[in-house]
């Protein structure tokens, strides 16, 4: 089986979304309180983990 270009191990999907919540986490420093940026970044890892997945699937499914 060829592997698609759209497909992303979980590895792969770790390391994006780190790089998303590094990079939230650098936006929003100064701007917000310590648990409002805290759950910012946890919310920008967690969607992105989310839709890296549903890329992922669709992807698969085509």
């Amino acid at each position: 089986m060829q592997k698609r270009p759209a497909t992303l191990d979980a590895h792969n999907r770790l390391i994006l979304a780190f790089i998303a919540a590094l990079v939230t986490f650098f936006l929003t420093l100064g701007h917000l309180k310590l648990s409002v940026q805290s759950i910012a970044v946890w919310n920008a890892f967690a969607w992105t983990v989310i839709l890296a997945l549903s890329i992922n699937l669709a992807s698969s499914l085509v």
